[in-house]
């Protein structure tokens, strides 16, 4: 993926944001989150296809290259990653919340670098 201007990253993620439809507060309230995802979409770690399907791409892991999120989940899909964490265990459900937006199991997603599951992190804030 190439590098993208600041604010044709910015644009992508405006986008992004308008079709999930997040709200202006929730785009306040993470607005640190915010900038890890433009930042990204800007370095061409990430970006976000016409279906607003974003991909990662994923440094040194034993198997994937790329990160597929989808831009909605359903209850259902969720509630399944979730049902092993309990309610208190808030990095347990954000990694579930990473897994059912990537169909990925939790496993490959704890297998992560630090980098690259920051970046999951971020994207995984909007669907809370």
């Amino acid at each position: 993926m190439a590098k993208v201007d600041f604010k044709a990253a910015q644009s992508e993620f405006d986008g992004w944001l308008s079709f999930k439809r997040i709200k202006e507060s929730k785009r306040k309230q993470n607005d640190s989150f915010e900038e890890i995802i433009v930042d990204a979409i800007a370095n061409g770690d990430l970006s976000i296809d016409n279906d607003k399907v974003m991909t990662l791409k994923i440094v040194d892991h034993e198997s994937l290259k790329e990160l597929k999120f989808k831009p909605r989940i359903k209850v259902r899909e969720l509630n399944i990653k979730l049902k092993p964490f309990k309610s208190d265990d808030a990095d347990g459900r954000i990694l579930a919340y990473i897994a059912a937006i990537t169909d990925q199991n939790t496993g490959i997603i704890s297998g992560l670098y630090t980098e690259d599951y920051t970046v999951c992190q971020a994207i995984a804030m909007y669907f809370l």
